[in-house]
């Protein structure tokens, strides 16, 4: 089961490529309304998101910031937290949702069994807009301290279980990764880390 998927299952209970900058990216949080999941065409983020929000509709997209190695340099970019997909608020009641998927860009609303579009939890809605940064830009991780079991989210090392070595500064970390049975030191940055909660 994908990311998305889980995303969108009801609640039990209440409760690639680079993207445009922060500051080009016009966002709406209104928990007011409910929030679905549209899949988007290849390369199609910029063309919907413009359309649908000329269409009236609330549109966001959580990006994570990772850094891009190449030689001997390195530099910062945005990526989306679910790469293909853009969540569109919006009341089905009141609004000719089906023209969302002729909409430049979207491929199709992700829809329940009954041919009608799945809403997002409002508790998982509300959890993404507080872990997201007003510009839409998931906030680093704030508690990791030394000893902590993190896993690596982006990069070559992704999916690698390690242990936090040292912190030093808001951008980087070091971790202590077991590579073939030897402890290994590597620094990565904050945003391609993940705290693995105690059991």
């Amino acid at each position: 089961m994908t990311a998305l998927q889980r995303l969108t299952m009801p609640a039990r209970s209440p409760g690639g490529s680079e993207f445009a900058a922060p500051s080009q990216l016009a966002h709406s949080r209104d928990l007011s309304l409910p929030w679905y999941v549209a899949q988007l065409k290849p390369n199609g983020f910029q063309k919907a998101r413009q359309n649908l929000m000329r269409q009236g509709y609330a549109c966001f997209m959580p990006m994570r910031e990772t850094i891009i190695r190449k030689a001997r340099s390195e530099r910062c970019c945005l990526r989306p937290l679910f790469p293909g997909y853009l969540f569109i608020g919006f009341d089905p009641a009141s609004t000719q949702w089906r023209a969302i998927n002729n909409t430049l860009g979207v491929n199709r609303l992700i829809c329940a069994k009954t041919d009608l579009p799945q809403a997002v939890p409002q508790g998982m809605m509300w959890e993404m807009f507080n872990r997201c940064r007003e510009d839409d830009v998931l906030r680093p991780a704030v508690d990791l301290s030394v000893g902590d079991a993190v896993r690596v989210v982006s990069g070559p090392f992704a999916g690698v279980l390690a242990e936090v070595d040292q912190v030093s500064n808001q951008a980087r970390v070091a971790l202590l990764l077991d590579l073939m049975g030897r402890a290994t030191r590597a620094e990565f940055a904050r945003a391609d880390l993940e705290k693995i909660s105690a059991p």
